[in-house]
């Protein structure tokens, strides 16, 4: 998989099939677009291209979120879209001078001229753009202008609730692994480095450790 940080190091690609969006821990409404993704760019024989933002958009545009809390750090994340086969992530460096570029300029300046997109799928609850016009029917109309096939993929449900990382945010606050970890998909995980702590350990005959996660903003139990 190849990663990339800035367009000027992107070679420009005749045609893909791309995603958008944040992908802030991957759960299983994300597993049905990146399968779709990398499914539909094996079938054309072209590659599958996700573009995400680094830091979350919400923690640059949101002001109530100092640091806004997230289930997977950036190199999880990666590890797990490698796993799905895709071909090429860009990350955003998302800063807040990127986020006044509306909808259109975010489509025709970044996603058409570098990889030339014969699909777009994303998820029906995804925006983009300035003041989130990038909606489902924005980039419908844009796909229709633009002849690019347009999948908006339906949300996932558990018990009749949309699987979302709001929802599975709340689950790990609360300390509801088995709920969270059901609709992730798979066992949350945080990667740290192992800190001294009070020793209270040791004096319950009992070991533990004390993480330090590599990410400030890495959301805990």
């Amino acid at each position: 998989m190849e990663i990339v940080h800035q367009l000027d190091k992107i070679k420009i690609l005749p045609a893909s099939v791309v995603t958008i969006g944040s992908y802030d821990g991957i759960h299983r409404g994300h597993h049905e677009i990146l399968k779709s993704v990398v499914h539909h760019a094996s079938a054309l024989k072209i590659p599958s291209v996700l573009v995400t933002f680094d830091p979350h958009p919400r923690e640059i545009v949101n002001k109530k979120f100092d640091h806004f809390p997230l289930i997977m750090n950036m190199d999880l994340k990666l590890e797990t879209i490698k796993s799905y086969g895709v071909d090429i992530v860009y990350i955003i460096n998302f800063t807040k001078r990127y986020s006044k570029i509306t909808a259109n300029e975010f489509m025709n300046n970044t996603i058409m001229p570098f990889f030339n997109p014969k699909k777009i799928i994303i998820g029906l609850n995804h925006f983009f753009g300035k003041g989130r016009e990038g909606t489902p029917s924005f980039l419908k109309k844009f796909g229709e202008t633009n002849d690019i096939d347009i999948d908006i993929i339906q949300p996932v449900l558990n018990n009749n609730s949309e699987i979302s990382s709001t929802r599975i945010r709340k689950f790990i606050s609360l300390g509801l692994m088995e709920q969270a970890n059901y609709e992730l998909g798979t066992k949350f995980s945080i990667s740290g480095f192992v800190v001294r702590g009070a020793g209270r350990g040791r004096k319950l005959a009992f070991q533990t450790a004390n993480i330090k996660p590599l990410d400030k903003n890495q959301l805990l139990p």
